[in-house]
C-alpha cells in the first residue's frame, strides 16, 4: 500500500508538472501569438488596407469630384448660363454625354439666373426656396466651399439614393451664377464599398465631420447613424474626427474584444475614410488551437504519463506537417488562380498588341510603297490579309468564349444599323465593296458591340471566299418589323450538301482552300438569335454566296432612351 501510495504521488507529482508544463506552454505561446498578430495589424495590416482602400476610392469614388470641377469651369457651360440659357438642347445634349461617357447615373445645372433645373433626363421644376427638396441649392449658393458631397434621393431617377457632388459655377468675374455635378448611385457605392470589405476583410466606411456615417456597405446596414452612439468606438470618436490627412491609428474594446482603427480625413469629400478591424479571424484560430492542445495534453497525460513528452512531440510534428501540407495546397490553387486570370490578360494584350502594331505599320508601308512593282504590294497585301485574318481568328475565339455566359447581353440601345454597316465596310481595304444600307430603318435596338462583331464576321467571311478584286454587296433594307441584311459576294459559292452546316461551330468544307477557324459563321448565328433575329444563306455552287440577317426593328421590352 505504500508502494502504490508513493507512485500514486510520483504519477500524480509527474502528472502536475506534466499539466502545468503544457498549461505554461501553450498559454504563453497563445499570449504571444495574440500579441504578435495584434501588434502586426495595428503597425502593418490596417494601415496598408488603408492605403489601399484609398487608393481604390481615389479610383472609384473620388472621379466624380473631378469631373463636376471640369463641369463647374467649362466654357462651354458658363457661356451657356451668360448668353441667356436660350437652346436648351445644346445642355440637355452636354449633361447626357457626361453622364454617359462617366458612368454616372444622372449630371445637373441649376441656374442662379432662372433657377431652372436641367438634368440628363430632362429638365425638372425650378428650385423654390420655400421647398424643403431644394434646400440644398440655397445651401450651396451660401456656402464658401467650391462644392460638397451629399447624399439625396435624386428626383430626376425616381427617388434613387444618390451621391450628389454639387459644385459651385461662377462666372469671369468670380460671380455665382449656378451649381452643377454628378451624381453616384448610393447602391453601386456600397456595392463598391462591400468589394472593399470582401477583399481586404474588414469594415469600410465614411463618417461626416459631425462623426454620422454617410457611407458603408450592405452588412453594415442603416447608414445616417453616429459613432459617437457605437459602444466602443463613441470614447474615440473626436480622436476619430481631426481632419488629419495622414492616417490615425486608434484601438478601443468592445465586450473584452480588441478592435482597432485606421483614419483619414478625404478633403475631396469632405469625410473621413474609417477602416475598422473587429476582431481577427486568426486570433479566432489561435484560440481553438488552445483548446485542442490543452485537450490532448490533458488525454496524453492521464493514458500515458511516462511517454507524454514523445507523443506530444510527434503530434507536433505531424501538426506542422499537416499545416505545411495545407498552406503549400492553397497557395497551389492561389497559382493556378493567378495563372488563370494571366492568361486571360494574355490573350486580351501580349497577342492582339503586336498584331496591331503589324497592322499599323503595314498601313504605313502601304503609303510609302504605293508606287512599288504590282508583286510587291501583292505580297504586301497577302501580309495585311494574314495580319487581319489572325485577329480575326484571336477576336473569334474571344467572342465564342463570351458568347458562353449567360450575361452576355450589357447594353441594349438604339443602334444606328446603317453607319455601323458603313463604318464595319469602311474599316477593310477592298478594290470592289458595294453598300447600298439606304432603306435600312433609323435605328434599332441592341448591343452595338456584339452586332458590330457579326458584321464585321459577315464582311469578312465575304473577303476570303471571294477573288481578291472580286465585287462585294451589302445591301439594306426594311421588310415588314424587319431590318433586312444581305451580303453578297463573288466566291466560288457553297456545295448543296454543306449548306445546313455552314453556321455551325468549327465547320469547314471539304476540300476548302481558304484557312479559317470556322468559328465566325457560327458566332453571326449566335448573335443574331440573341438578338431575336434569324440568319440564312442562298448559294448555287460556282456563283457566290449570299447570307441574308433579319433583325426585328424593336425587342419586346425595348431600353427607352434617355433624356
Amino acid at each position: 500500500m505504500a508502494m502504490l501510495s508513493e507512485k500514486t504521488k510520483i504519477i500524480g507529482r509527474i502528472g502536475l508538472i506534466l499539466v502545468a508544463g503544457f498549461l505554461t506552454v501553450s498559454i504563453a505561446g497563445y499570449v504571444v501569438s495574440r500579441d504578435a498578430i495584434h501588434r502586426d495589424i495595428r503597425e502593418q495590416a490596417l494601415p496598408l488596407t488603408g492605403d489601399n482602400v484609398y487608393s481604390e476610392i481615389q479610383k472609384d469614388i473620388l472621379r466624380p469630384v473631378f469631373i463636376s470641377a471640369q463641369m463647374a469651369n467649362n466654357t462651354f457651360l458658363r457661356d451657356w448660363i451668360l448668353n441667356g440659357e436660350r437652346d436648351t438642347t445644346q445642355i440637355d445634349r452636354y449633361l447626357k454625354e457626361v453622364m454617359e461617357e462617366n458612368g454616372a447615373i444622372t449630371s445637373f445645372l441649376v441656374s442662379e439666373r432662372t433657377r431652372k433645373h436641367y438634368t440628363a433626363y430632362g429638365m425638372l421644376p425650378s428650385v423654390r426656396e420655400d421647398e424643403f427638396r431644394d434646400k440644398w441649392y440655397f445651401r450651396v449658393r451660401q456656402m464658401k466651399e467650391p462644392y460638397e458631397t451629399n447624399v439625396d434621393p435624386d428626383l430626376a431617377t425616381l427617388d434613387t439614393m444618390t451621391i450628389f457632388i454639387n459644385y459651385r459655377v461662377m462666372d469671369y468675374s468670380g460671380n455665382f451664377i449656378g451649381t452643377t455635378g454628378v451624381g453616384l448611385s448610393l447602391d453601386i457605392v456600397k456595392d463598391i464599398i462591400d468589394s472593399y470589405r470582401e477583399r481586404f476583410r474588414r469594415e469600410v466606411y465614411f463618417v461626416d465631420q459631425q462623426g454620422m456615417i454617410m457611407l458603408a456597405g450592405k452588412s453594415m446596414g442603416q447608414t445616417q447613424d453616429s459613432i459617437r452612439t457605437h459602444p466602443g468606438i463613441r470614447k474615440i470618436a473626436d480622436a476619430i474626427l481631426n481632419r488629419n490627412t495622414i492616417p490615425t491609428k486608434l484601438e478601443y474594446r468592445e465586450n473584452d474584444a480588441a478592435g482597432m482603427i485606421n483614419s483619414r480625413f478625404i478633403p475631396e469629400l469632405g469625410w473621413y475614410l474609417v477602416v475598422e478591424e473587429r476582431g481577427s479571424e486568426n486570433i479566432v484560430e489561435i484560440t481553438r488551437i488552445l483548446w485542442v492542445n490543452l485537450a490532448i495534453s490533458a488525454g496524453v497525460t492521464l493514458l500515458v504519463l511516462a511517454l507524454t513528452l514523445l507523443v506530444i512531440n510527434r503530434y507536433q510534428k505531424r501538426l506542422e506537417q499537416t499545416t505545411e501540407a495545407i498552406i503549400s495546397s492553397a497557395a497551389t490553387e492561389m497559382e493556378h488562380a493567378r495563372e488563370q486570370q494571366l492568361f486571360v490578360s494574355m490573350v486580351s494584350h501580349e497577342f492582339r498588341t503586336p498584331l496591331a502594331t503589324i497592322d499599323a505599320s503595314l498601313q504605313s508601308l502601304q503609303r510609302l510603297v504605293k508606287d512599288a512593282p504590282e508583286d510587291v504590294l501583292s505580297r504586301h497585301r497577302k501580309i495585311r490579309r494574314a495580319s487581319e485574318q489572325l485577329q480575326g481568328l484571336i477576336g473569334n475565339f474571344l467572342t465564342e468564349d463570351r458568347l458562353k455566359h449567360p450575361n452576355v447581353i450589357h447594353r441594349m440601345e438604339r443602334v444606328d444599323i446603317a453607319g455601323l454597316l458603313t463604318r464595319a465596310a469602311a474599316r477593310v481595304e477592298w478594290p470592289d465593296m458595294v453598300v447600298e444600307v439606304g432603306g435600312l430603318p433609323p435605328d434599332i435596338t441592341g448591343d452595338r458591340e456584339l452586332l458590330g462583331i457579326a458584321f464585321t464576321n459577315l464582311i469578312d467571311n465575304a473577303m476570303k471566299y471571294s477573288p481578291y478584286g472580286g465585287q462585294i454587296r451589302i445591301e439594306g433594307q426594311t421588310d415588314g418589323g424587319y431590318a433586312e441584311i444581305n451580303v453578297v459576294d463573288s466566291g466560288g459559292g457553297v456545295r448543296p450538301e454543306d449548306m445546313a452546316s455552314i453556321f455551325t461551330k468549327y465547320f469547314r468544307a471539304e476540300g476548302s482552300a481558304v484557312s479559317g477557324s470556322g468559328l465566325g459563321l457560327f458566332i453571326v448565328r449566335q448573335i443574331i438569335e440573341l438578338h431575336g433575329g434569324k440568319v440564312s444563306a442562298q448559294s448555287v455552287f460556282g456563283q457566290g454566296l449570299k447570307i441574308t440577317v433579319r433583325l426585328p426593328l424593336r425587342d419586346e421590352n425595348p431600353v427607352p432612351e434617355e433624356g
